[in-house]
């Protein structure tokens, strides 16, 4: 038994180890890129140029992300916990007990989704353009490529 434990440490080691030598080659190794933003933008690295002016483009950009990885998170567990509690729910058979936990859990991943869709019409209505629509107010542009200047618009 101590054999089987000392073997999966060391698997668990060597696995840590081989993934902390590609987080540190990724971050010390690599260079950034910085690409040319039109006039008027800076350049982020999650949104790439965004435009620079007082109304906190930034800012939303990062909640509006932060809401939107938020959003398919709760997805996914209400997903998954609705696939585990029905499980529970069929093999549950005359277990009275398990059926009244099984019905109890659906019930509270159906609140939890409620609770979780006001929250986001809350900030739907807060955020400018929405929550998955920020692009109104806050569009990127693309970095201009070269040294060509395409002129005026007409």
């Amino acid at each position: 038994m101590k054999r089987k434990n000392k073997t999966a440490l060391k698997l668990f080691g060597g696995i840590a180890l081989l993934v902390s030598v590609v987080i540190a080659a990724t971050v010390f190794v690599t260079q950034p890129t910085f690409a040319a933003c039109p006039e008027g933008s800076v350049q982020t690295n999650f949104f790439g140029c965004v435009k620079d002016d007082e109304k906190g483009c930034g800012v939303w950009m990062t909640i509006n992300l932060g809401l939107t990885i938020m959003t398919y998170g709760v997805g996914i567990a209400a997903t998954v916990g609705l696939v585990i509690v029905s499980i529970m729910y069929l093999t549950a058979r005359d277990n009275a007990s398990q059926l009244t936990k099984a019905k109890t859990r659906i019930l509270e991943i159906i609140i939890g989704l409620a609770i979780y869709a006001a929250m986001w019409s809350i900030a739907s209505w807060l955020i400018p353009g929405g929550v998955f629509n920020s692009g109104s107010v806050c569009k990127t542009s693309s970095p201009t490529s070269g040294s060509s200047n395409p002129g005026p618009e007409r």
